[in-house]
């Protein structure tokens, strides 16, 4: 009974060794900068396979190249193992955009920035304070509503609002040519009580 149980035990654990593949451990290969054919190649001839899970775009980069694996590489996987791979798109990343409304141009500048996009000039236009983005177009002169999702490579409009022209300060007044000939023989104007008394009679009798 003894001897029958311990054949037993030795066969369940060879059982498990087989199940687990324990023993046929691989290193993970370097894969990073490939492409997808020749990372499923490598790994294929491994004994491993793959799962794209992620992607960025990235300028001038090869599309569809790898950039990062899971588990890393050099790591030390089972036989069958799935390697996770991330890639760079060919899509550009699509970014909200901000809203810009009444900030000074360099803010608003910084702000796009922060977000990705890079492809952005400034028109003037009419507003009440100058130096201020009244809001963003595309370059078919389209208005843009803050939130709207576009690409991080779209070219984009900054509407700043040039010297206010529908307000004048007591400067502008101040500095401004006179430019109303008035003429006085025209005017109706009523005579003073000064100027009555002296027009009228020494006598009324």
């Amino acid at each position: 009974m003894i001897a029958i149980s311990a054949l037993i035990l030795i066969g369940v654990i060879q059982g498990l060794k087989v199940y687990t593949k324990q023993g046929d451990i691989i290193e993970v290969p370097s894969l990073k900068g490939k492409s997808i054919e020749q990372a499923l190649k490598i790994l294929e001839q491994n004994s491993l396979s793959a799962e794209v899970v992620d992607s960025i775009y990235q300028r001038n980069k090869p599309v569809n190249s790898i950039y990062d694996v899971v588990p890393e590489e050099g790591s030390k996987v089972k036989s069958g193992r799935t390697i996770f791979l991330r890639i760079y798109s060919s899509t550009p990343t699509q970014k909200a955009l901000p809203d810009v409304q009444d900030l000074p141009l360099r803010a608003a500048q910084e702000r796009l920035k922060r977000l990705g996009f890079i492809h952005f000039t400034e028109k003037e236009v009419e507003g009440l304070h100058k130096g201020l983005c009244v809001g963003i177009e595309n370059k078919d002169g389209k208005l843009l509503e803050a939130g709207k999702r576009v690409s991080v490579e779209s070219k984009l409009v900054l509407l700043v609002s040039g010297k206010a022209t529908e307000t004048l300060t007591v400067e502008d007044l101040i500095n401004s040519e006179p430019n109303i000939d008035v003429k006085t023989d025209s005017l109706d104007i009523e005579p003073t009580e000064a100027k009555k008394q002296e027009e009228q009679p020494d006598n009324w009798f």
